[in-house]
């Protein structure tokens, strides 16, 4: 795809007709159908930015009252976790130096280190579901119509699968065990980019920068969907 340049200064997104300035600034539901940006400012409609670039997936309008949510999940979703989860391996890797040690000493180990990073990082926080009929989750009996809600984190460092949850190893060998990435028919459709670019992202930041580290505190947006890192100071040696 080619677009024309962004100017950030004049980047706004408008949802329902109003601007809003921070992304996590929701006070009224997203329509993907009613998103604009501005390029420039000269406004262009997302979806047919999209139709137009990728006929093939866009034949016909979707059912916006139906599947408005996933449409913009397929969209931004891996905007907030890839990023964080990048991010949150730079303070690991400064809280655990041993770990970086052997990493940068072996590059093979980056595969595990991506999904021991998602797995220690979790970076949606949780998901709700709706039971369809009576059930039991542990010994807790549901009845259909109830709201069930999923935290990865707690899953993710599930003491009765992962031995010494809070411990970043990077040659733990069920580090693909969690379920950030989700399980069965809910898979995360970008499970396999996140994990390339986890990889790749690393591979170049070690190799050019190899001592970079956290260097002061970090900013976490409140926010109780995604684990949103907003500031993380860095310090390395550039490049010579």
């Amino acid at each position: 795809m080619s677009y024309p340049p962004i100017s950030v200064t004049a980047l706004k997104t408008k949802i329902n007709d109003k601007a809003y300035d921070s992304y996590y600034d929701y006070e009224c539901p997203m329509d993907l159908y009613d998103i604009h940006q501005f390029t420039n400012g000269q406004p262009f409609h997302i979806y047919d930015e999209l139709r137009t670039h990728s006929p093939v997936y866009f034949q016909s309008p979707p059912d916006w009252d139906i599947e408005p949510g996933s449409w913009m999940l397929i969209i931004i979703a891996g905007n907030d976790t890839t990023r964080n989860s990048i991010s949150g391996a730079i303070k690991l890797l400064t809280e655990f130096p041993e770990q970086k040690s052997k990493l940068t000493n072996n590059l093979d180990l980056l595969p595990n280190f991506a999904q021991e990073t998602i797995r220690m990082v979790s970076p949606v926080i949780h998901m709700r579901r709706t039971t369809t009929c009576e059930t039991t989750i542990g010994n807790q009996k549901l009845g259909p119509g109830e709201k069930v809600i999923m935290w990865y984190g707690a899953a993710n460092r599930d003491p009765s699968v992962f031995i010494k949850p809070h411990e970043f190893n990077i040659e733990r060998d069920n580090a693909s065990k969690h379920l950030a990435f989700g399980m069965g028919r809910h898979t995360c459709l970008g499970k396999p980019i996140a994990l390339m670019q986890l990889k790749e992202v690393y591979r170049q930041i070690l190799t050019r920068f190899p001592d970079i580290h956290m260097d002061g505190e970090w900013k976490v947006a409140p926010n109780n969907f995604v684990h949103a890192i907003q500031e993380m100071p860095v310090s390395f040696t550039p490049e010579k």
